[in-house]
């Protein structure tokens, strides 16, 4: 009686033991970086620096296929310096994030923010306020919408000026800046 009393606990112990929980944590999507992804896939080539005397809100309109959140933002300018970078839900003009970002000088600088909630087909922008830029285009040919992972980008955008205006000039066949987002989409 004692060895069955045994066996079943041991048997108790290895049926539960092995069992996973619905309380464990669904592992989290791979971040998406559009513009980056878009430069490194050679669908936009490096033309040109500027370093102008006016200053421009550049960036680019998107949507996602997916819910999901913008964890960063990042910026990629020939200048040192602390730049604005605004995130927009484009269909409403609401200004959803305004953040500073410091450049490094051709480097890649990011700022890691209170995640945004990004609903799918909902059109937004990202941009920042800056007068030195990289130009990139392919030749003259349309370049957006291009899609890359979950995120549509739809075209680049430009206003003229240091105010905190949602640009009204699109282009289709180039792209200023750099400014990108960090795009976690829903499980």
């Amino acid at each position: 009686m004692k060895n069955y009393i045994t066996y079943y606990f041991i048997l108790f112990l290895v049926v539960f033991s092995s069992c996973s929980s619905d309380d464990e944590a669904t592992p989290e999507q791979p971040a998406q970086f559009p513009m980056k992804a878009l430069i490194e896939s050679a669908v936009l080539d490096l033309q040109s620096t500027i370093n102008s005397p006016n200053t421009f809100e550049v960036g680019y309109q998107f949507k996602t296929f997916k819910n999901g959140k913008i964890k960063s933002v990042s910026i990629r300018l020939p200048a040192n310096g602390d730049f604005r970078v605004s995130v927009w839900n484009f269909d409403t003009q609401e200004i959803l994030l305004t953040q500073q970002v410091t450049s490094s000088n051709g480097l890649i600088s990011t700022e890691t923010i209170t995640p945004i909630n990004i609903t799918s087909s909902v059109n937004y922008f990202v941009s920042v306020n800056t007068s030195d830029y990289y130009v990139f285009n392919k030749g003259g040919a349309v370049i957006f919408p291009s899609d890359i992972g979950d995120v549509l980008v739809k075209g680049y955008g430009s206003y003229l000026g240091t105010s905190q205006m949602l640009p009204s000039t699109f282009s289709t066949t180039s792209y200023l800046g750099m400014v990108d987002i960090e795009f976690v989409p829903d499980n």
